[in-house]
């Protein structure tokens, strides 16, 4: 990622965030008692390494922050044995009406999924701890410091 640590709405397109684990949803607060914020806490994959025939990963725990949120809809389900984190499919962005749908599934398509509709008015993406090697595909709570919606880049 080229050394950035936070992304704006002007970078959407040139991220991937398929297969990023969701670890937290949250709702904050504006600066009006009106403004409503909807934080994610996922483990954003900045780089996927083949070696081998095996896929290794570097991950960074980050918040992403859905600003000036003026709708939503939450709709998530896991119909798995044990509960897994659901992971992002996709996200699609509909720039004329200020939308996003994120799509979610689980581990393997039969363990549920959903996805949340957001309208919006900005989006950021915080990095907020350097990318961490591993060769699974989401951190530890131990490893990513447990869940946060912190809107800090590290340094």
């Amino acid at each position: 990622m080229n050394g950035r640590t936070r992304f704006t709405e002007a970078d959407f397109d040139s991220l991937s965030l398929h297969d990023n684990a969701l670890h937290g949803l949250g709702f904050g607060q504006g600066s009006q008692l009106w403004d409503c914020s909807i934080l994610l806490d996922i483990d954003f994959i900045t780089e996927w390494i083949l070696h081998d025939g095996k896929y290794s990963f570097r991950i960074a725990p980050a918040t992403l922050a859905f600003d000036g949120v003026g709708d939503y809809r939450i709709q998530m389900e896991d119909r798995s044995v044990r509960p897994v984190y659901p992971e992002i499919k996709e996200i699609r962005r509909d720039a004329e009406k200020n939308s996003y749908t994120i799509v979610f599934h689980g581990v393997g398509e039969s363990h549920g999924g959903g996805e949340i509709q957001i309208v919006a008015t900005a989006v950021t993406m915080y990095l907020r701890i350097a990318p961490i090697s591993t060769d699974e595909q989401c951190l530890t709570d131990e490893e990513r410091g447990g869940v946060s919606f912190a809107r800090t880049s590290y340094a």
